[in-house]
């Protein structure tokens, strides 16, 4: 079995991973997608919203489509990439276990934790959403797949361009966001005063 793991804070959820996850099955790229809700992302030191709020949201907006893991909550502390495709890839030891990220963070993977034993023992599904890769950067991909081996497939589904920041701004502002989010999803927002 194909299964691919998305991995994120989901501060909220909203249709563009949800789409992605969608595709990625449609086009049978993959047989499954688990939702991986981080508990403290390496990058990001802003505030985020309480990772249960998070988890929540994502088991709305999953529907029974996809599988939602709380590993990364319960480990708890930084959420490295290492580590949950080394959780992942033990728990599924029949599985083929790929991680997918956006071309933008696909492109920095050389400077992500442990980046040479993750390259050379992973696979990673890079989504080009905004023809990231179309600008003169596929050779860093290429670099990759040549001097590590790398197993690095590439997609460009194409979804609407949705930020979880912008969707806060819109709720903030009052704004609808019913063409970006779940209306599960919002309901829940609206019923725990998230985002105000």
């Amino acid at each position: 079995m194909k299964t691919g793991l998305l991995g994120g804070t989901f501060d909220p959820i909203h249709n563009g991973h949800t789409a992605i996850a969608e595709n990625l099955i449609k086009q049978k790229i993959l047989d499954r997608v688990i939702f991986v809700v981080t508990s403290t992302p390496p990058h990001k030191d802003k505030e985020i919203t309480n990772e249960i709020h998070r988890l929540n949201m994502v088991k709305i907006a999953s529907g029974g489509k996809f599988e939602v893991s709380d590993y990364e909550i319960k480990k708890g502390g930084k959420s490295y990439s290492f580590d949950t495709l080394t959780y992942f890839s033990q728990l599924y030891k029949d599985d083929e276990i790929y991680f997918i990220t956006g071309a933008d963070m696909l492109l920095s993977l050389p400077r992500w934790y442990k980046s040479d034993e993750l390259l050379r023992n992973f696979s990673f599904i890079g989504v080009d959403r905004e023809n990231q890769l179309s600008d003169g950067k596929m050779h860093i991909v290429d670099e990759m797949i040549q001097k590590y081996n790398a197993s690095i497939i590439l997609t460009d589904i194409k979804t609407p361009f949705i930020s979880s920041t912008m969707v806060r701004e819109k709720i903030r502002n009052g704004e609808d966001v019913s063409p970006f989010v779940d209306e599960n999803v919002i309901k829940y927002i609206k019923d725990n005063n998230l985002y105000d």
